[in-house]
């Protein structure tokens, strides 16, 4: 047994309904990617000052010379959370469109030290703060969705 139901509306009403909502779907899905975006970029952060990678795994000590370079320049040296000048996490930010949203440095040299850090290079040793666990990646989609139906429901 097969149950179909149609519907055939030819009302005003609806049409412009239709029509409002398939112009207003971009700016909703922008805003959505926005506060998905926002949230990343500060679990980045926080996740990173707590000396944690996307896995929630601690980083990898300093050396032993970079602990001293530490100590003289009045910096914590118990455990690595990328922080000397905070010229680098001070620079990560976000941007949203109707089709993505992205987390980037916005100073180039920024974002060349940051990579240098997340791959490692030379005498720096890999430690991969700069991306999204999976919990996060769960708790993201979460705040999108929510977003969207929140911002669609209340039509």
């Amino acid at each position: 047994m097969v149950a179909q139901v149609k519907v055939k509306d030819t009302s005003i009403e609806v049409k412009r309904f239709f029509k409002k909502f398939e112009k207003d779907m971009p700016g909703i899905i922008r805003q959505s990617l926005a506060k998905a975006s926002a949230f990343g970029a500060l679990r980045i952060e926080e996740r990173t000052l707590q000396g944690k990678d996307a896995d929630g795994n601690r980083f990898r000590p300093y050396a032993k010379q970079t602990i001293e370079n530490r100590k003289k320049a009045g910096r914590k040296t118990s455990f690595v959370d990328l922080f000397f000048s905070g010229r680098m996490l001070g620079s990560l930010t976000f941007k949203s469109s109707a089709a993505k949203g992205q987390i980037f440095f916005r100073r180039q040299e920024e974002g060349e030290k940051a990579f240098f850090h997340d791959t490692g290079s030379g005498r720096i040793p890999r430690r991969p703060f700069f991306a999204i666990g999976k919990k996060e990646e769960e708790k993201i989609r979460k705040i999108f969705f929510d977003n969207i139906s929140k911002r669609t429901a209340r039509r």
